[in-house]
């Protein structure tokens, strides 16, 4: 009979015996002229109890075919950050006669070993009949987002005739999984803010001084649906309503991308700032404690704790310390450069203005004969911060070197284990205490 037409992907090949398929192709019998038995090579895979694939790698080599060579299976290989280790696959070619041994070493690229990975080299031995070994390369997972890095692992031998003409190196691509996870934290945070946004922001100043007054419970932030108040709500209404009617005269955030909100919101905390200032004054003056004492006690801690609650939503909401210690030193950077530069740049305007005046020339007389007449400066007598910023300056440097030693002990400037937390708060709030004494007995004059 006639043999069946060959289509894509298959090769027809007679056999003369149906029961004994070739190795390393699957079989079936044609619907098609039963006089001959014919085998075709099919490409498409069969099921689970058909014969399987027998891959030509996987077949060792004939005895006495000779010694063979060895080179990489692949000649570049991806995996991602998080993998843990790479394993790279050796192969023998051409023969599996005798003894191979080969030597394998790391080389950087935009990887950098001890970064990105680990660097190793050694010796891989092929005895007799073996064809095919692996070894495996560590690589270091970080948290932070950074572009894909390379390096590559080669093989070298005494003799060059031991290794394959081709794939003599393996290039290893390290792909980031942080950006990914970075924008994944980012979404969420997006996600919850634009559900806080459609929950609680109003589009007026009517609606926002209706909910500081009304008593809520609060909303769901899963559902939508308002919580019935507790007690424990109505006693925190009633303390807080002040502060929230107050809080909704800032204009609504909506309102030209924000910009007018911000305004407000900078004008009340330098008002309240203001306030507290003038609090701890007169508190100083009834206690006895000096105005730089109450300065440094009083209206320091009552400025800064906000800071530090915010470094703490930030430490427990983000993955890494960056936000919570920006936060405090951006902060403190705000507290020098506008509460100190802004009032001296205001005062400094209003005498070049102003003039002299009998008190300004009475108090500074030899300021004012040094000055053209009809004019007047803003003074600010100098006094003795050389021996405060020096401890303030030892204090920070014992700070900054607490955070290092967490980063090589712990691996994290914050968090850790219980003890190393309670340790590392404890040794930080010390260093204030210590500060805050040696300053005040200084300018008390006990020393």
């Amino acid at each position: 009979g006639k043999p069946a037409a060959t289509g894509a992907g298959y090769a027809v090949s007679e056999h003369s015996d149906a029961d004994t398929p070739a190795v390393g192709v699957h079989t079936r019998a044609p619907p098609v002229d039963a006089s001959r038995q014919q085998h075709v090579a099919q490409v498409a895979p069969e099921p689970a109890d058909s014969v399987p694939v027998v891959h030509a790698r996987d077949v060792p080599p004939p005895p006495g075919s000779g010694p063979g060579a060895i080179q990489f299976e692949e000649s570049a290989v991806m995996c991602e950050e998080a993998i843990g280790k790479v394993k790279l696959a050796l192969v023998r070619t051409g023969g599996a006669d005798g003894t191979l041994t080969v030597k394998y070493a790391t080389r950087d690229g935009t990887a950098v070993a001890g970064v990105d990975y680990v660097a190793c080299s050694g010796l891989v031995t092929f005895a007799p009949g073996e064809i095919r070994k692996e070894i495996a390369i560590e690589i270091v997972d970080d948290d932070q987002p950074e572009p894909d890095t390379t390096f590559v692992v080669e093989l070298s031998a005494e003799s060059s005739i031991v290794l394959a003409s081709r794939n003599r190196s393996c290039s290893i691509t390290i792909l980031d999984d942080d950006s990914w996870q970075e924008r994944m934290l980012r979404l969420q945070t997006q996600l919850r803010n634009a559900l806080a946004h459609t929950l609680y922001s109003s589009t007026t100043w009517s609606d926002r001084l209706r909910d500081a007054i009304e008593l809520s419970g609060g909303v769901d932030e899963e559902t939508g649906e308002e919580i019935p108040p507790t007690t424990f709500d109505a006693v925190m209404h009633a303390l807080s309503l002040f502060w929230k009617v107050q809080f909704a005269l800032v204009p609504p955030e909506t309102w030209l991308m924000g910009w007018p909100a911000f305004v407000v919101s900078l004008g009340f905390v330098g008002l309240w700032t203001a306030v507290v200032g003038e609090i701890a004054s007169l508190f100083g003056c009834i206690v006895g404690l000096g105005d730089f004492v109450t300065a440094l006690t009083l209206v320091a801690l009552g400025t800064s704790l906000p800071d530090t609650f915010a470094s703490k939503i930030a430490a427990e909401n983000e993955p890494t310390a960056d936000s919570s210690i920006t936060n405090v030193t951006g902060s403190n950077s705000v507290n020098v450069f506008i509460g100190l530069g802004l009032p001296w740049l205001l005062a400094s305007s209003y005498w070049a203005l102003h003039g002299p005046s009998d008190a300004w020339a009475a108090r500074y007389p030899d300021i004012a004969a040094r000055m053209a007449p009809g004019t007047a400066q803003y003074v600010v007598i100098g006094g003795d911060l050389g021996f405060s910023v020096s401890v303030f300056f030892v204090a920070c440097l014992v700070g900054v070197a607490i955070i290092f030693y967490r980063r090589i002990a712990l691996g994290a400037e914050l968090g850790g284990t219980r003890r190393a937390k309670w340790a590392s708060a404890g040794a930080l709030v010390t260093l204030w205490v210590m500060f805050i004494v040696t300053v005040c007995l200084k300018f008390s004059g006990v020393f």
